[in-house]
């Protein structure tokens, strides 16, 4: 099954160029942290998006592309955060409650370049 994920996600971004890693997943929302702003500004400077934006450490560039099979989901790197180092990445969410109930994860990622 997880190779089925793969090769599909390997089709969709039709490059020859990946890895896939197990990685420790969480998530957070713009309205941690008390801000409760509409909007939250990531490292890229772009607004981030649920569904698309993900969070990772320095050694994965800005703009690189994560498939997660277990989530059926590509997501873009846009953000980085102080905790999100070694194999960590954060996903974001809508809201607080989504982060809370997705809880944490160690997962398959695909990785690429």
């Amino acid at each position: 099954m997880l190779f089925d994920s793969i090769a599909s996600a390997q089709t969709a971004h039709r490059s020859s160029h990946h890895q896939v890693k197990k990685f420790v997943i969480t998530a957070y929302s713009a309205d941690e942290g008390g801000s409760h702003s509409k909007h939250c500004i990531t490292a890229s400077g772009r607004i981030a998006v649920a569904g698309r934006t993900i969070a990772a450490p320095s050694n994965i560039p800005i703009g690189t592309h994560l498939y997660i099979p277990a989530l059926h989901r590509t997501y873009i790197v846009e953000d980085r955060g102080g905790s999100i180092k070694g194999n960590k990445l954060d996903l974001f969410v809508a809201n607080a409650g989504q982060a809370d109930r997705f809880g944490r994860k160690t997962l398959d990622v695909v990785v690429y370049a």
